[in-house]
């Protein structure tokens, strides 16, 4: 299906092969601890699971968290955190529109003490 060029591998070893699951990573790190050893490590990969394995250094990154933080899972994502929006709120808000149909979303916000996103 595809060539032996560098393009080709890093597309089926990063596109196609996609994030591990929890369940992998486990199954890496405990391969990786029988043998100390990332090649033999995505040999048993292909083996086991028919698809391209993690790449060496995926495989050492994944190590490396596991020893500095003592989990596998992925840390929080960076940036600004997402609301949720209540019925509570939806109803507070419709309330105060209806009273003062004019009044800007800044001001709202700030009386009501609820973010404007």
């Amino acid at each position: 299906m595809f060539s032996h060029c560098y393009c080709c591998y890093y597309y089926t070893s990063v596109i196609m092969a996609g994030y591990m699951t929890n369940d992998q990573r486990k199954w890496v790190l405990k391969e990786y601890w029988k043998t100390e050893n990332c090649e033999r490590v995505r040999e048993r990969w292909r083996e086991e699971f028919n698809t391209p394995p993690p790449t060496r250094l995926s495989i050492y990154r994944l190590r490396d968290k596991f020893n500095l933080t003592g989990s596998i899972c992925n840390g929080p994502k960076a940036g600004r955190p997402i609301t949720v929006t209540t019925p509570e709120n939806e109803m507070i808000v419709a309330q105060t529109y209806v009273q003062s149909p004019k009044k800007s979303r800044k001001r709202a916000s700030i009386e009501l003490g609820i973010e404007r996103r």
